[in-house]
Order: C-alpha cells, then structure tokens, then sequence
C-alpha cells in the first residue's frame, strides 16, 4: 500500500505532496548517471526533525534524522538504499509491504544479513527471531534496542537498553528500578551494577527458561558476589558467596551442577540466591532490607520443609561468619574444635614419636653400654611366649569391633566429600557412588546403624557391670594420668623402668572414651541435622548450625585419631608380633600380655589357659578357643 507523505493536517497535505513530489526528482537527479539514489538526496527531505510518515494502516513515524549522529554512527559509512530496499523514490512507496509492522520486520532482517555471525553464541537462534515466527507482535526486533541511525559501535548503555526494555516489560523495569540494583538501569557511569541485558542476553537467548536456568544454577549472583575486587568498591563482603557454599543448599548446588541435575527446571532440587532474595526486586540489606528478608524467610523454608516452625529460620545466620557477637554457641563450638583436634593430635604424634624414634635409641644405647634389659623384654618372657594365645575378646566383641569399623569407613567415604566438596577427588568420588541424593541417603541409614551399636555395646556393657559378669575396668583412674607421664619419662630416659599396666592401659582407656564421647556427638548433632525443624521448634535455632559445626569437626577428629593413634597402636606397633591382632581374632599373645599388661598378668595366670599357635593352625575349634578361659595351669 502506497504510504502518504504529510507535514501538517487538512488541506495542507495536498501541498505537501505536491512539494515533495518535486523534492523526489531532485533526489533523482542528484543521483549518478545511472538514476540510482544517494545519501545527500535523502538527507535534503529527512534531515528536517518534524518530517513525519503516515502508513496506510494509520500509524505516523518521525522520518527525521540527525545527520551527524548517523554519519559518526557504526552504520554511517552505508548507503540508504543498503536498508531501505525497496523504495521507489518517485512514488516514495514501498510495494512489498502493506503496513509499517511489516516494514519493521523486513529491516530486521537486513540487519541479520549483516549480523548474522555478531551473536556470541552463533549456535543458540535469538529468542527475538523465533518469536516472529508465531505471530507475537510485540516481540523486539533490532531497531527497538539499537537505533538504526545512530548505532554505536561500542556496547550499548545500561540506560538506554534497559528502557528498551521497558517499553514492554513495565512493571518489571519498575521493579528492577526500585532494587539494590536499580542504579544499574538508571545510571550509565556504573557498569559494575546489573541491568536486563545482564541476565537477559537478547542475542543468545532461548527465552525465559535461559535466564531460570541460570538463576537455579546460582548465576550471575555468585559471579558478582564473588569477585572481591569488584564487592571491595561497595564495601561488600564475599562471604556471602562462600558461606552459602559451604552450607547444605550451597554444597548440594555444587554437585548438582557435577551431575547436571541443577538445570532442571522442573524440580526443584535446592535454594538458590534467587529463591530468598528475589529476582528483579532484591532488597537492600544495609536500609532494613535484612529484617524483611530474615520474616519473609519461613515461606521459602516451608517449599521443602513443610512442618518448619516460626522460629526455624533463626538457624539462618545471615551469611555471617560465626562471631562471638552473632553466633556465641556456634563460635563456641568451633573454638574449642580449633584448640582440641591440634592438642590432642600433637600429644599422640609426641607418644608415637617416643615409642618408634626415641625408645629404640634408648635400648640400643643400654645394649651397648651392657646394661640389662628393661623388665618387658627380660626373663620372664620365655622362649615361645610369642607363639602362645590366651582368648581375650568374644565372638560378639570381634563381631562388633568389625561392625563398627565398617560402618566408620562407610560414614567416612559418605560425609567426608561433602566437608571437602571443593576438591576434584571428592565431586568424583561422590558421582561415582551414585550422586549427591544417595551419597546422603546411605550417609543417614549408616549412621542409624552405627548409632544403634554404639547404644547397644553401652547398655550390655551396663548390664555386665551390674550383673557381676564384668568389672569396669574401662573407668579411668587417678593411677592411669601418673601412668600416662611415667610412661613419657621412661620414653626420654628420665626413668629407669616402666610403669606396669592392667587389663586395659591409660592409652586404651583414653581412646577408648574419646570414641565413646564423639560417638554421642556425632549421633546427638547427626539427628539435629536429621531433623532440623523438629529441633528447630523448642531449641535455640542456632543449634543447627552449631550442630553442623561440631558434626564436621568431629568426623575429622575421629578420623585423624584413628589414622594416626589407632592404626599404629593396633596393627603397626613394632612389639606387636606378625599374628598377634587380638581385636581380629580374639587372642592375645603371652608374650604382648606380660609386655603390656603385666599387673593382670601377675594376678590371672593361674586362672587362664594357654593355645599354642601349632594347636590353632591345625585346627583348634572356636569351642576350644574359648575354653582357654577356663581354669588351669599355664604350660611353662
């Protein structure tokens, strides 16, 4: 449809036209010999800023333009004719198209002839040209975010982009205006701060589900958040990042995205910064923002935690790092972890130390100077006595001895990799046991089970003592901490002899107590973390980060002891002979007993019976094992 020309209403038109009719011919004939059309022409008319157009269908544009804005604009160097084809320039009419819409739409894709590889992503078609295709009018095209004639040749402003934005997407940009990151869309001297275009990228995009995707992924919050330089020129703290990382829903979003479960859209698999600081309506924490944020938290809980009480989300520390001031209890926790794990860790290296490195010098130091033997390695220990048993732990015992070291092991492999979920090893280890969701399931029923051992070894250990059947030799004494430094005296030659143990030594009870004591640590705060909100409801709510603290401090306690105490003193001890694990198969060499355990030896050998080892590879049946604890004398 042919499109009239007017610069005024009535009966001016009609001279208008007329007017313009003999501007078209002088556009004609300043053109080059062949009639073709230039640049200098066209500006005769449009470089008139109240030149208007009016289409057929009723809609009137502005045909004025800026001459020196466009000459110095990336399309500049362009004819006309480049984007306007087309165009009878006699007629000023544009056949192909019947209404501006579709005039719009036909430049549009002159830009992507032109444009077509200027996407970052060339692979990903722009969300703005698939929408075409169904018919939605009020999709942008080109020419709503960049002005066709003063296109610049540097990114676009914050500003002006974003009010591109809001010609459609009002109540949005009003939100976004009115947030912690509204200077973004409202100030072109600050880059640093987001606008649309920043989660919104019009050239790569697929839609809405681009940007939810990455918001479920935790982008570009932690992207910002987490780049110290930039958050020091707001005075901001990174913290808010790491300690949202190194919390639940952080750690199960770092294996989500391992797994690549954390893009799917359609489940909600953990809390994100978007889910408790909204979208395009973030609040600004330092102006009381923080205050709603913390009341508005019991209905984000409440999308996974149904039962979470008011008093739930106090276990919310803020993104604070635990102070005496914010956090006393989990502070507290922490603290007395940081001093004990290095205390007791150095005095059992110092213990393995004198046993393995200064003890031996000592005996061949004596050796050499003729003195005689200390008493654990002299005559009483007769030829043989290392080949000769005596039953010292049940069949139950060994059974729960090895009960309890597997599932140790299996709560070791199961929670020490979300402690240290930064490391390669430990997002390997977890997507090879099945993912983030089975590692913790597994993680939870073992440690059901390690917890009902631990309370069924204390309540027979109760009903033997009560009953008689046992004696409640475990107890520590005042004797067992003189044991402990004459022992170390002995160990750097500041004492002659050493000091003689019972049935169980000072070293055995300490560690024996320390596991019980971080056993019923682990299982107190492992059923806080259980059940959170049960806890949550009639506790102080920092009990649930406190109890995360001393659950993570005392797995890595237990763990150290044992790789650097237990393991030595059980299997690695150079005066423990090849075959003498008694744990393992319930005996105890004569040899190991006179040597460690020598007061109980002096009072119970009369009453026990020996097994040579002979007797036991050929066959010694459990039954006979057991009659060693029977009555009679010792051989020898």
């Amino acid at each position: 449809m042919n499109a009239e020309v007017t610069s005024g209403r009535g009966a001016g038109r009609l001279a208008l036209f007329a007017a313009l009719s003999l501007l078209a011919a002088s556009v004609v004939a300043q053109g080059d010999a062949e009639g073709e059309v230039t640049m200098e022409g066209c500006f005769n008319c449009h470089s008139d800023p109240d030149n208007t157009m009016e289409w057929g269908d009723g809609t009137e544009v502005s045909t004025g333009i800026d001459r020196i804005l466009f000459l110095e604009s990336a399309h500049g160097e362009l004819d006309c004719m480049a984007c306007h084809q087309g165009l009878d320039p006699m007629e000023h009419a544009f056949a192909d198209h019947e209404n501006f819409a579709e005039y719009r739409k036909g430049l549009n894709a002159r830009c992507a002839e032109c444009h077509a590889e200027g996407g970052p992503n060339p692979d990903a078609p722009p969300i703005h040209q698939l929408l075409h295709p169904a018919n939605v009018d009020k999709a942008p095209l080109c020419s709503d975010c960049h002005a066709a004639h003063a296109a610049r040749r540097t990114p676009a402003a914050h500003v002006s982009m974003s009010k591109a934005c809001a010609t459609c997407h009002e109540s949005t940009y009003a939100e976004l205006a009115g947030s912690a990151h509204g200077a973004g869309v409202l100030d072109d001297g600050d880059r640093d701060l987001p606008s649309c275009t920043t989660c919104h990228s019009g050239h790569d995009a697929v839609g809405k589900s681009s940007a939810a995707r990455d918001l479920r992924l935790g982008m570009p919050c932690m992207g910002c958040h987490g780049d110290k330089d930039l958050m020091s020129r707001y005075d901001l703290s990174t913290d808010v990042v790491d300690t949202y990382l190194q919390d639940f829903h952080g750690t199960s979003l770092h294996f989500y995205k391992a797994d690549g479960t954390a893009e799917s859209s359609d489940v909600l698999r953990t809390l994100v910064c978007a889910d408790c600081h909204g979208v395009h309506d973030v609040a600004k924490v330092r102006e009381g923002g923080a205050a709603a944020l913390k009341a508005n938290l019991r209905q984000v809980c409440a999308k996974c935690h149904d039962d979470a009480s008011t008093t739930f989300p106090d276990a919310w520390m803020s993104h604070y790092r635990p102070t005496l001031e914010s956090a006393p209890i989990v502070f507290g926790v922490k603290t007395a972890y940081w001093i004990f794990i290095p205390f007791v860790i150095i005095g059992l290296s110092i213990q393995i130390f004198a046993h393995l490195v200064l003890l031996p010098r000592r005996r061949r130091r004596l050796a050499r100077a003729g003195v005689a033997a200390e008493p654990h390695d002299g005559p009483h220990i007769l030829p043989g006595d290392e080949r000769r048993f005596v039953l010292r732990f049940g069949r139950w015992q060994r059974l729960e001895h090895l009960l309890g070291a597997v599932s140790f092991i299996l709560l070791l492999l199961t929670g020490l990799p979300q402690k240290f979920w930064e490391s390669d090893w430990a997002t390997s280890l977890i997507a090879t046991m099945g993912g983030i969701d089975m590692v913790r399931n597994t993680h939870r029923i073992v440690g059901l089970v390690f917890a009902a051992l631990c309370v069924l070894h204390v309540g027979i250990a109760i009903l033997k003592i009560l009953s008689g059947r046992s004696q409640a030799s475990m107890v520590p004494q005042k004797q067992d901490f003189r044991d402990a430094l004459q022992n170390l005296q002995y160990y750097f030659g500041l004492r002659k002899r050493p000091p003689q143990f019972d049935r169980f030594d000072y070293k055995q009870k300490f560690e024996y107590w320390g596991m019980l004591v971080g056993s019923a640590v682990m299982i107190v705060s492992g059923f806080v973390l259980f059940f959170p909100t049960i806890f949550a409801a009639f506790l102080p709510g920092q009990l649930i980060p406190a109890a995360k603290m001393a659950h993570s401090y005392e797995a890595m306690m237990a763990f150290l002891t044992i790789v650097v105490w237990h393991l030595y003193g059980a299997l690695f001890n150079p005066d423990c002979a090849p075959l003498d694990k008694s744990i393992f198969t319930g005996r105890i060499s004569v040899a190991r007993m006179k040597h460690e355990h020598a007061l109980e030896w002096a009072r119970e050998a009369d009453r026990l019976e020996v097994v040579e080892l002979q007797d036991a590879a050929e066959g010694a049946s459990d039954r006979d094992a057991e009659a060693t604890v029977a009555p009679g004398r010792l051989p020898g």
